[in-house]
């Protein structure tokens, strides 16, 4: 959504196409949420973009995600037998891959 939004906010403004008002608050709101080290702020200032996104709805989302099967070998472990894809994470990501383990 808003792909030329992204390029100028990417951009500083050089290219791509000036966001709406709303959009421009919530691109402030992530450039502090990135230069903010407290846990704690980091929390409440993206319970603020969600909001936002949420009071506005940026995305209207037409049709579910279908089921997406996944196989994985007898010798691969540490893989939940039950997980939700996640498309802005994107899977396996979600499952913390570094914990996955294989035996020989």
């Amino acid at each position: 959504m808003g792909p030329a939004f992204g390029t100028w906010y990417k951009s500083g403004g050089e290219l791509g196409e000036e966001p709406i008002a709303i959009f421009k608050e919530v691109q402030d709101l992530y450039d502090e949420y990135k230069a903010t080290v407290d846990p704690d702020e980091q929390v409440k200032i993206g319970k603020q973009i969600v909001r936002k996104a949420t009071e506005n709805l940026f995305c209207i989302g037409t049709v579910g995600q279908p089921p997406a099967l996944t196989v994985v070998k007898n010798n691969f472990y540490n893989v939940m037998e039950k997980h939700t894809s996640d498309w802005l994470v994107f899977t396996p990501g979600t499952m913390d891959p570094p914990q996955f383990w294989m035996k020989e």
